[in-house]
């Protein structure tokens, strides 16, 4: 069979499903970048703190609660602002790093018959090293690529806020930042970006090796390596994503506020927001405010 188009029909396969997701995920996105930037229109009730504890807690009501009330704001459609802004990002970004990865790296599955059990602890680490700098080079250069949809995803979401109209559709988006920013417009935020992307990708990629090796090393039998195998290497790669995003956020939040910030939006100027200088000063004013795990949780928030 013709590799090349098996590899352009898998690319494709994961552009869709990532497309369907991000479809799906969307209403959910807004409401996180809404929260992000401060923007909290539902008023605080008092709950309860976890059930062994008890104590009563401010909370801000969950991110259903926020779908809702775009939803009455703006109708059904209006859940999906920046949808396609994010959508060709999330296919550029995709496919520029498939393409970068297959150049880097033209053999595919180069870890099939790889027997980790035998390898010596410093051959598995080097290996491990180059398969993390490769996928680094591959999705650092499909995040630059896809930057300008981000930022203009973001501030369609955004004009939610102030109600207004700058970025609603590609070109106009495009014309807005142009005009008023030039070229570096369409790539604000991107360092505090690949930051974020590529920490949590190498602290990630550090635990799910980790417990590979560790897994490898001692197991009983060859049945069950297998049998470990396909029962945890989905909750393997979920843990360790989920730590590499926690302990990564601040700087995704920082990206977030940085693509937005003083672009002539209400919300991202001040008194809402302060400008900043550059995405450290962002930090900085976040690690000040108490507000570096802002917007981390939509679902379940207490108020600070």
């Amino acid at each position: 069979p013709d590799i090349s188009k098996m590899d352009a029909r898998e690319a494709m396969s994961v552009v869709v499903t990532n497309s369907a997701i991000s479809f799906a995920w969307h209403p959910f996105h807004m409401v996180k970048t809404l929260v992000q930037v401060g923007h909290e229109p539902l008023a605080v009730y008092e709950g309860r703190s976890l059930p062994f504890f008890r104590h009563p807690v401010r909370r801000y009501p969950s991110a259903f609660s926020y779908v809702g009330h775009i939803r009455r704001q703006d109708g059904v459609f209006g859940l999906y602002r920046g949808l396609m802004p994010r959508l060709l990002e999330n296919a550029i970004g995709s496919l520029v790093n498939d393409y970068v990865l297959h150049k880097i790296r033209p053999e595919k599955n180069r870890e099939e018959g790889l027997d980790v059990s035998t390898m010596p602890i410093r051959d598995f680490v080097m290996f491990k090293l180059k398969d993390c700098a490769e996928r680094m080079v591959a999705r650092s250069v499909g995040i630059i690529a896809s930057h300008p949809f981000y930022v203009m995803g973001l501030r369609a979401i955004v004009q939610f806020i102030g109600r207004e109209t700058m970025y609603d559709g590609m070109l106009p988006a495009i014309r807005e930042i142009w005009c008023q920013e030039g070229i570096a417009g369409f790539f604000s935020g991107l360092i505090p970006r690949l930051t974020y992307e590529l920490s949590a990708f190498c602290i990630a990629h550090a635990i799910s090796s980790f417990i590979e090796f560790l897994v490898a090393k001692y197991e009983d039998s060859e049945e069950e390596k297998e049998k470990e195998k396909q029962d945890h290497q989905f909750q393997m790669h979920f843990f360790a994503n989920f730590v590499g995003t926690f302990i990564a956020y601040p700087c995704q939040l920082a990206a977030t506020l940085m693509a937005v910030n003083n672009c002539g939006l209400q919300a991202t100027q001040p008194p809402a927001m302060p400008v900043f200088i550059g995405w450290i000063d962002c930090l900085s004013y976040l690690r000040a405010h108490n507000m570096m795990r802002q917007g981390g949780s939509i679902f379940v928030r207490s108020a600070t």
